[in-house]
């Protein structure tokens, strides 16, 4: 699986061309509606995934970035890390089915509207470090407590993608337009 998936949102071809010979303010406008679509895309992209998967909007949007466009670097990108996410982030309580030790667990729902399952043997807890996770001890009481993680945000979105795409084009070209109206209104 790769690191990231980076989506790079390049102006038209066309459009791109008349920009290089245009003044500084165009090309301002260029980049801002990339910028626009980059950030309108960063919007589908975390829409996407928490209506099908029970994350917050606070826990998914640091994963997903935006390399901004500028009047002279006129491609602006998303990227969204591919690590995997903490089990704790979807939700995780902790469950206690009887009052002796052994029995506890964590219960959690990856998906919207799934019930809730239980993780036999994990507990919650929160390091020093401020970062808190679900974690389960690898084997016998030597060996050590592993954080359990889930599916990354690259594979939460892929089914999303090649839909977003395809807006994104007709989007941009709005958000240019508009660039340009208001470019013109004010010489």
């Amino acid at each position: 699986m790769p690191d990231s998936i980076s989506l790079k949102i390049e102006g038209l071809d066309r459009i791109k061309r008349a920009l290089e010979n245009a003044g500084k303010q165009a090309r301002k406008a260029a980049a801002f509606a990339l910028n626009d679509t980059a950030k309108s895309i960063k919007t589908a992209a975390s829409r996407d995934i928490r209506g099908r998967f029970n994350i917050q909007k606070n826990r998914l949007d640091p994963r997903i970035e935006i390399t901004r466009a500028t009047p002279d670097r006129l491609v602006a990108s998303v990227t969204m890390r591919a690590a995997p996410i903490p089990v704790a982030d979807f939700g995780a309580r902790p469950v206690t089915v009887t009052r002796r030790p052994l029995r506890r667990g964590v219960s959690v729902a990856i998906l919207k509207g799934e019930r809730r399952k239980r993780l036999k043997g994990a507990f919650l807890q929160t390091m020093r470090s401020g970062h808190r996770g679900v974690f389960v001890r690898a084997g016998a009481s030597r060996l050590p407590i592993l954080e359990r993680k889930v599916i990354s945000p690259v594979s939460m979105w892929k089914d999303y993608i090649e839909a977003e795409m395809r807006e994104a084009g007709p989007y941009l070209q709005r958000r240019m337009a508009a660039q340009l109206a208001r470019l013109l209104k004010g010489q």
